[in-house]
């Protein structure tokens, strides 16, 4: 166990969720990278690590009862692509990080979480110039989090909405639903139901914490009531699909009984689907004959 002035050192270096250090080719944590990770430093781009422990656990004194962190590599990325911003694509996310007073964007992707010696790290020194922005750190713990607590939808939902698989992908596409950080549905009930009975149906689409009001009340005037009418139309020509309620609103306003009652709806995966990605999502049941 390290001595409490040690402990004190730590904290005096930045050490915190979230810090960042620089990984190079010659240090103890270059072979636990994933490979693209290495590709990329072999080639001469920056590479970093954060950890995302909570702070009393990455600090303490005791390396035998806590001897690991989770972290996560980054790097940062010369364009801008709409698909991975508010950590809706749940297998490549686009972040802001404010670099010596300039706002830069990074990236991170699903199997960049790695588990390393907590011991090592302390080895590295935070870079004290690289630091998140306002909700910044939160909405990258939501995503990795997102990886584990993703609902499973009913197969009998997903049957029906797949009739509208066309209509769902075109409306992911729009630039109104490109300014939502999400959208979370609410059915009930939540369950298998044979073919004749009907789920009833609440929506909501979430607006980003950073929005500010100008643009939420733009949003009002013109991108919600879009959403608002195809979403629900492309609903109700869904048989035995009762559409309640179709609304936005401001990760600001989400509380905690709103997540337990909506979860967030897979579907949106088509907004970013690739040609080196799968199209389905993994909750999405295919039946084959």
């Amino acid at each position: 166990m390290v001595t409490e002035q040690v402990r004190d050192g730590w904290l005096k270096d930045g050490w915190a969720r979230g810090a960042f250090i620089k990984v190079e080719e010659n240090t103890c944590f270059f072979e636990q990278l994933p490979s693209i990770a290495q590709d990329k430093v072999k080639s001469g781009e920056d590479v970093y690590l954060f950890p995302i422990l909570n702070d009393c656990a990455l600090v303490n004194r005791c390396f035998k009862t806590e001897p690991w962190v989770y972290a996560m590599v980054c790097w940062q990325s010369d364009t801008q692509q709409k698909d991975f911003l508010f950590a809706k694509n749940p297998r490549r996310y686009h972040f802001p990080i404010t670099v010596g007073g300039e706002d830069k964007l990074f990236e991170v992707i699903a199997s960049n979480l790695v588990t390393l010696e907590r011991e090592l790290m302390f080895t590295y020194e935070p870079i004290k110039n690289m630091l998140w922005p306002d909700y910044g750190l939160d909405r990258m713990l939501n995503w990795v989090s997102e990886r584990f607590r993703t609902p499973t939808f009913p197969d009998n939902w997903n049957s029906r909405v797949s009739t509208k698989d066309k209509q769902l992908r075109k409306l992911w596409k729009t630039d109104s639903f490109e300014q939502c950080s999400g959208v979370y549905i609410r059915i009930e009930p939540f369950a298998e139901l044979p073919a004749d009975k009907a789920y009833d149906v609440w929506v909501y689409f979430c607006l980003p914490a950073e929005m500010s009001t100008a643009e939420y009340r733009k949003f009002q005037r013109d991108g919600g009531p879009e959403l608002r009418e195809r979403l629900g139309a492309t609903l109700s020509n869904i048989e035995n699909i009762n559409v309640k309620e179709i609304d936005w609103i401001s990760e600001n306003d989400f509380t905690k009984r709103d997540e337990r009652v909506y979860k967030r709806w897979v579907l949106e995966y088509f907004s970013y689907s690739s040609s080196d990605e799968a199209e389905t999502p993994p909750e999405f049941s295919i039946h084959t004959a």
